[in-house]
């Protein structure tokens, strides 16, 4: 859909009545550091996508809010732009460049609101504290301590033609497990915005927007459940709304906006806007004297090619390019094939590559016995923390070491935990806890040292099928069914020893922790360097009973026939 038209179907869904309040309400949410335009799966473009195929980029969002702006003005409407948060992660310019670029280029939108975002948290909150003391607009999230994190405020009042409108923010309780919050307490999002909204409607604010980083579930909970609140703004989910047929590949989730009835009849809307840039929400209320909402409708607008970028956002990516540049042009490796960052499903050969640089090192690091190759045999790693794909395609195979820091943005050590077979077992079943209807999760972990079947048709707990393990106390590599009884050293991030993602089972389970004083990053510069050019496959690490949804499934007939063929040979094995 081109611009010009975009304004027309939008702006003709309403009459303007006299003593009525009309609102355009642009959003975005989970941007993920997209500073610059990106092909349509969210990757970094090369010169030869440029101008052509390359979508999204703040410069493109920059020029919508704008134009939205300008049209409100000449049309005597008043036009909101509200961020969801999670503007941190997810490119080298945010690897690079941290905090301050993703301050620059939010303050260049001029939002009226933003919410706090779970990654806002990731370098913990000393260097949080300096983004949001940054910001040339009010920060909410109504469900923490605000007083640790100025000027953070629970809520905000605008005054738009004379009428009071409060923004009321609030931030996923998964970030005490996603992020670094240290000390920090996250409160339930249902009773801290009810709260907020009691509080706001006793100083007469009759129009209240939540603004929040929770995700789609419960952004719909509190439009249910939070009796003052008019509309819902999202984010966290990165949930794709939208009407009619879609312009990309993206999975329609509901209708935009997603209505939701209180028991009192009251209609609530619900939105987000996808993510990564590559979606302009936009959603047309109206309210009448007594700021009730009685009418609404909207359609997100899709980043596209055919959509100006603004040029003071391009002159300021410059300002930041040169470091930018410097990391890209640094060649650290090559790889002969995609490395496929989409883990959160599936195996993924990029999860492969980085579990077995996790091993490789291991065995490198550590003088071993002649009758064993290596003290840690496996290695996890969770699909959360690899962050892009890298395409060698247009780069003769080069790998730069601006893409791995997109990809591994964070700043985490390997460390190995001694951990009874059982609690391995406990962490693969809450792997796959959540994946109903494919719901992509940042806890799916990748492995290396493990062979896993699921299936995901069972009851949340009992989803392993088998584990099979690969000893290390032995002269050559082999499996042996997982001894629950057994102790096994693993290899991880200190992220996820320390309970990210939910893993509280090794956080309270771990023994003779070790770190090895080295970053997931830096140990993939030296893999690379060492193991150039790489090539890793799908090799069918983790399978799944009975789910077609997934790339690796195999029947249950087909899982018994190769367990009996597997039980024979062992049995053949044992005889001689």
């Amino acid at each position: 859909m081109k611009p010009v038209h975009a304004v027309v179907l939008l702006c003709c869904v309403f009459e303007i009545s006299a003593g009525n309040l009309d609102l355009l309400i642009l959003h975005t949410n989970d941007m993920h550091a997209k500073f610059e335009e990106i092909t349509p799966l969210s990757n970094s473009c090369n010169q030869l996508e440029k101008n052509r195929t390359c979508v999204g980029g703040f410069a493109r969002i920059a020029h919508e809010i704008r134009r939205y702006r300008k049209w409100g003005e000449e049309n005597s409407r008043k036009v909101l732009f509200l961020n969801g948060g999670d503007t941190f992660v997810g490119s080298d310019w945010y690897s690079v460049h941290k905090w301050k670029i993703c301050s620059e280029f939010l303050n260049a939108l001029q939002p009226e609101a933003v919410t706090l975002g779970n990654h806002e948290f990731d370098d913990g909150l000393d260097i949080l504290r300096l983004f949001t003391q940054s910001l040339k607009c009010p920060i909410v999230t109504a469900n923490i301590d605000v007083s640790k994190i100025e000027p953070v405020k629970k809520s905000v009042v605008l005054d738009i033609n004379g009428t009071k409108i409060g923004i009321v923010g609030y931030l996923t309780r998964e970030t005490a497990f996603l992020s670094n919050i240290e000390t920090l307490q996250i409160n339930e999002e249902v009773k801290a915005v009810k709260e907020e909204t009691e509080k706001l409607d006793k100083q007469g604010v009759k129009i209240i927007i939540g603004l929040g980083h929770s995700g789609f579930k419960i952004d719909k909970q509190l439009a249910e459940e939070v009796p003052l609140l008019d509309v819902v703004i999202g984010g966290h989910s990165n949930t794709f709304l939208w009407n009619g047929p879609k312009p990309h590949k993206e999975e329609v989730e509901g209708p935009y906006p997603t209505v939701i009835t209180q028991k009192s009849g009251k209609r609530v809307p619900v939105v987000q806007a996808y993510a990564y840039t590559l979606y302009l929400g936009r959603l047309n209320v109206t309210f009448d004297d007594n700021g009730d909402l009685i009418d609404f409708a909207g359609q997100p607008e899709y980043m596209s090619s055919d959509i100006p970028q603004d040029q003071d956002i391009l002159e300021l990516l410059e300002k930041f390019r040169p470091a930018v540049n410097a990391v890209n042009q640094e060649i650290i490796g090559k790889s002969s094939v995609y490395l496929d960052g989409m883990c959160r499903l599936k195996e993924c050969n990029f999860g492969n590559l980085v579990t077995d640089a996790m091993v490789y090192y291991s065995a490198y690091s550590n003088k071993m016995d002649v009758d064993s190759w290596t003290t840690s045999s496996i290695a996890l790693y969770n699909a959360g923390n690899i962050r892009n794909s890298i395409n060698v395609t247009y780069t003769h195979g080069n790998i730069s070491k601006g893409e791995l820091l997109a990809a591994f943005p964070f700043e985490n050590e390997i460390v190995s935990v001694v951990l009874k077979g059982s609690v391995l077992k406990k962490a693969l079943e809450h792997t796959v806890e959540n994946y109903e209807n494919n719901y992509i999760s940042a806890q799916f972990l990748q492995i290396s040292g493990l062979k896993v079947v699921y299936d995901v048709n069972q009851e949340i707990g009992h989803r392993v099928v088998s584990v099979m393990v690969r000893c290390s106390n032995c002269s050559f590599p082999s499996y042996a069914p997982l001894n629950e009884s057994a102790d096994y050293t693993v290899l991880m991030t200190d992220f996820v020893q320390n309970g990210g993602d939910g893993f509280d089972m090794i956080k309270n389970n771990s023994r003779n922790i070790s770190t090895y004083g080295i970053s997931l990053v830096d140990l993939m510069l030296w893999y690379f360097k060492l193991q150039s050019p790489v090539y890793p496959e799908v090799q069918g690490r983790i399978q799944f009973l009975n789910s077609p949804n997934s790339a690796s499934f195999i029947s249950s007939s087909m899982y018994i026939s190769s367990l009996s063929i597997l039980l024979c040979l062992r049995y053949e094995f044992l005889q001689y």
